[in-house]
């Protein structure tokens, strides 16, 4: 019995103590479980903040962006004010006039007179009423006064505005648009204390079913905040002039017309993307959102505001375009000058003497692994690489196969179409 006794005693003191543990390691707001579970919950957000947070910290960095577009009916009842007799042609060519006194920044705006006959000046408010306006968002790059936003955003606009949080309005314009990236980047002369350029994330670390953040101007209003997650990465759409981008996120985000070119953040409040797109059967923005990555904006932007004009990495050659059923791949239509494609002795299918495309041009068949059927094709694989990388360009030159190592180069993106159907020669 004394040998039993301690037994007994030591089974009740480790039922106790289980009993203590369990309790503490249960469910609740104040067990040791839980904390547990929250430390390790926020040791896992890392910066992510709550949506409001986001607001507060990026909502500064958000700019509303009015495109202005002389408006034909506008344009219309002024002739008819004017007792002109409105053609088509005599209505595109006002417009061009105006277009390009605005352009030149004369003021007032003058309406173009028969010969012998005074001027016509425009007070504010008959050009104020010339103007279509349309509006979406952007958002500040620096402190220099460069907002980004869509290309599609400011296509067709002979009067730019940004608004700023602060609600102050400035001119704009713009220094460079990559249409292919559906990308443009617009100067104003704000001073740097109203700027508060966008902090940029790193969009290639993103996963699927993360928190999002859509902050822009939908239907023209401002500051408007929706959430979202990370639906798919590494989407391909095209631009509205046809060509591809590629990487591009898919997000359930709510977006609609106005919130173009305004960001897409992550949990920290961080650029992860441009918003760009919608797919959807209402075109009411309820449908798949579209967002350019932070890392093509990276890539994309310094290079506007270096040269004015984008630019990529190539080999520098024009192709044919046209009856590419010809050739099985693209044919080399024009090499130009300086370039590494000439000086690795690229043959060109254009003829400067008969003014023809002839079929004695290299046709490229592939670059690196990849095959080479159409432009598209090419403009996929070089979009990825930087200058200074080596590709194996795979070529057909005489009927025969050949393999040539090229050096890419940075260049401006050259496309050009034959200007004639191209037709097998003896």
């Amino acid at each position: 019995m004394n040998r039993i006794a301690p037994s007994w005693s030591l089974v009740l003191i480790v039922a106790m103590a289980g009993f203590i543990t369990g309790t503490l390691l249960s469910p609740g707001s104040h067990r040791i479980g839980s904390w547990w579970d929250r430390r390790v919950s926020d040791s896992d957000r890392g910066d992510r903040i709550d949506a409001s947070e986001v607001f507060d910290r990026v909502a500064p960095s958000v700019a509303f962006v009015a495109n202005g577009r002389l408006e034909r009916d506008a344009i219309e009842s002024l002739l008819k004010r004017a007792n002109w007799t409105v053609t088509d042609d005599l209505v595109a060519s006002v417009t061009h006039e105006l277009q390009s006194q605005w352009a030149r920044g004369t003021r007032p705006l003058r309406l173009p007179t028969p010969a012998g006959t005074p001027p016509i000046s425009l007070d504010d408010a008959e050009i104020e009423d010339l103007f279509a306006w349309q509006s979406g968002s952007g958002f500040v790059f620096d402190t220099e006064g460069h907002v980004v936003t869509n290309w599609h955003v400011v296509q067709g606009a002979y009067r730019l505005q940004v608004r700023l949080f602060d609600l102050r309005d400035w001119n704009a314009t713009v220094v460079g648009v990559d249409e292919d990236k559906d990308l443009a980047v617009l100067k104003i002369d704000a001073p740097a204390d109203a700027l508060h350029p966008i902090a940029t994330a790193r969009s290639t670390e993103l996963r699927v079913g993360e928190r999002v953040y859509s902050i822009g101007n939908p239907f023209g209003l401002s500051s408007t905040l929706t959430e979202g997650i990370v639906s798919a990465l590494g989407r391909t759409i095209h631009s509205q002039n046809g060509r591809v981008i590629q990487g591009v996120i898919q997000t359930d985000a709510t977006i609609h017309p106005g919130n173009s070119g305004g960001p897409l953040l992550d949990a920290a409040g961080c650029l992860i993307g441009v918003t760009t797109a919608v797919l959807s059967n209402t075109n009411q923005g309820l449908g798949i959102s579209f967002a350019i990555p932070a890392v093509t904006v990276q890539r994309i932007v310094p290079n506007l505001l270096k040269f004015g004009v984008p630019t990529r990495a190539g080999i520098g050659v024009r192709v044919v375009t046209e009856r590419t059923d010809l050739f099985d791949g693209v044919m080399i239509g024009h090499v130009l000058p300086g370039t590494v494609a000439a000086k690795a002795g690229l043959r060109q299918s254009y003829n400067p003497k008969t003014r023809r495309y002839e079929m004695t041009g290299d046709v490229i068949v592939g670059i690196d692994d990849r095959p080479v059927r159409v432009y598209d094709d090419i403009y996929r694989i070089l979009d990825m690489k930087a200058p200074g990388e080596v590709v194996q360009l795979h070529l057909r030159r005489d009927g025969q196969a050949m393999t040539l190592p090229i050096e890419l180069q940075l260049i401006a993106p050259t496309l050009v179409s034959a200007d004639e159907l191209l037709e097998p020669h003896d």
